[in-house]
């Protein structure tokens, strides 16, 4: 069989010949029919890879500074080894497939083969996926379409998150594959959405699903009557008058600051005392904007910034985090469970992790991850 991979020394992608795969006792194999390509997450593994040495270094800055504390722990030869071992490895890519169960392990129920199921599988023709992240098609979704439902559920996820009301206004940053897809799920639950981006052509097909669109970099006015908010206030004048348009008209003219401080107030509680993101969860550092960056960009826009971050014990009950700050000492722990629950397989050994600093200074630290390929 055949499969797409990508070595991370060269950037080069190479199309391996494998051996058929085997399931487990709790695996299914596949025989892949549609394999969705991230423009995203497969495009900047690209750009990682074709960088020389110095390029991946300063995409990857923090990882830089653990190589350095590691050789001065372990020693030169040890620790370049195992950082050119990992380079020379071949990269899995894609991780979002449609295809036809052929095997199924001996453990495995509610999975038979000739059904078709949607997984997390990379490009390739066959391939071997833990029945936990497969499931089954409807016949009425075509095989395109299903090859889909990974990215959405990223977007369900975020969805699920915010317990969107009918009627609530939502900003949609980013009108890329998951972005849309966001905004289609959110125009479905009845919310009227702002779409976000600074491609013309991505703004385009966010109007045609619904969304009011903004070019990045225009201020966001007071008022924004999209024609969703119009069909919401008929219903709601329908039902109960008065008391049903002064909600609405509150969610019209305050929600998207209120949802803006939010979002601050909650990245405020999940850094460390060095403005930084712990790495725990797969996560990595230089991936999204910084916490100084957003608060600038706020303040540009007139909303309201929290001051400092919290001190004592506070606890972020939907995410699943806690933060402990004493003085100088900052824990920041994982709390929640397995997660995200739509994808176990990146739950890897996070929960229950943390990390530790004492001023500027990160005492206890995750590994983070070096790229991710899903």
């Amino acid at each position: 069989m055949r499969q797409v991979v990508q070595h991370l020394r060269t950037g080069a992608i190479e199309l391996l010949e494998l051996p058929a795969p085997r399931a487990g006792a709790h695996e299914v194999v596949i025989r892949t029919r549609r394999s969705l390509l991230s423009a995203g997450t497969e495009r900047m593994l690209l750009e990682f890879g074709r960088a020389g040495l110095i390029g991946k270094a300063l995409k990857q800055p923090e990882r830089v500074r653990l190589l350095l504390e590691r050789l001065r722990s372990d020693g030169v030869g040890p620790v370049l080894e195992g950082a050119f071992n990992k380079l020379d490895e071949p990269l899995p890519l894609g991780y979002a497939s449609a295809g036809v169960v052929i095997e199924a392990g001996t453990e495995v129920r509610g999975l038979r083969p000739g059904e078709r199921v949607v997984s997390n599988a990379p490009h390739a023709g066959l391939a071997r996926v833990g029945a936990n992240l497969c499931a089954r098609i409807p016949d009425s979704v075509s095989d395109e379409q299903a090859a889909f439902v990974v990215p959405a559920a990223i977007g369900l996820q975020g969805v699920r998150l915010a317990e969107p009301t009918l009627g609530e206004t939502f900003a949609v940053t980013g009108a890329g594959l998951i972005g849309l897809l966001t905004v289609q799920l959110l125009t479905a639950a009845g919310c009227a959405v702002i779409g976000i981006d600074t491609r013309a052509d991505r703004l385009e097909l966010a109007g045609r699903f619904g969304a009011r669109t903004v070019p990045a970099g225009r201020r966001l006015g007071a008022r924004v009557r999209p024609r969703a908010h119009r069909r919401a206030r008929r219903r709601w004048r329908a039902r109960d008058g008065r008391d049903r348009q002064r909600r609405l008209r509150c969610v019209m003219q305050r929600g998207i600051p209120g949802r803006c401080r939010k979002m601050l107030t909650w990245y405020a509680a999940v850094r460390h005392t060095d403005g930084g993101i712990p790495l725990i969860n797969d996560s990595a550092l230089d991936v999204a904007m910084s916490f100084a960056t957003l608060e600038a960009y706020a303040r540009r826009h007139g909303l309201a910034v929290p001051g400092t971050a919290p001190t004592g014990l506070t606890l972020l009950r939907a995410a699943g985090y806690g933060r402990i700050a004493v003085g100088p000492w900052c824990l920041l722990l994982d709390v929640g469970s397995v997660g995200p629950a739509y994808q176990p397989g990146h739950a890897h050994a996070g929960t229950l992790s943390y990390e530790l600093s004492v001023g500027v200074e990160r005492i206890v630290v995750d590994t983070g991850v070096l790229v991710s390929s899903g």
